[in-house]
């Protein structure tokens, strides 16, 4: 099972299926024959922060501009996940994950 984590403002869904404070080591760009390209670590917390400072970039824009119009859109109506996939060759993993956090989405939406 990937580890993901997903963030859904406007469902208030906070949600992993992990330990919500344990960072997971990955490489990227791992190719036969070379070194690995770039070590990193995914963080849940630093998610966390990631997130807000992402969403804050819209206020470099005018109130009533198009750039900050679009990043609003994005912040409220879609899904801002982390996916770590550990079984790479399985394909189409994120559908599963995003399967799993629409209907965690629909449970929520049904409850309040």
């Amino acid at each position: 099972m990937p580890t993901s984590e997903a963030k859904v403002e406007g469902a208030s869904i906070d949600w992993t299926n992990t330990d919500a404070t344990t960072p997971i080591a990955v490489t990227w760009g791992v190719f036969p024959g070379c070194e690995i390209a770039q070590p990193t670590v995914v963080d849940p917390l630093s998610f966390h922060v990631w997130k807000d400072e992402a969403y804050e970039a819209a206020s470099i824009y005018p109130e009533e501009s198009k750039s900050r119009k679009l990043l609003k859109e994005i912040h409220d109506e879609f899904c801002l996940i982390t996916l770590v996939d550990n079984d790479f060759p399985k394909p189409l993993i994120i559908f599963d994950v995003l399967a799993e956090v629409l209907q965690i989405a629909a449970a929520t939406d049904k409850t309040s």
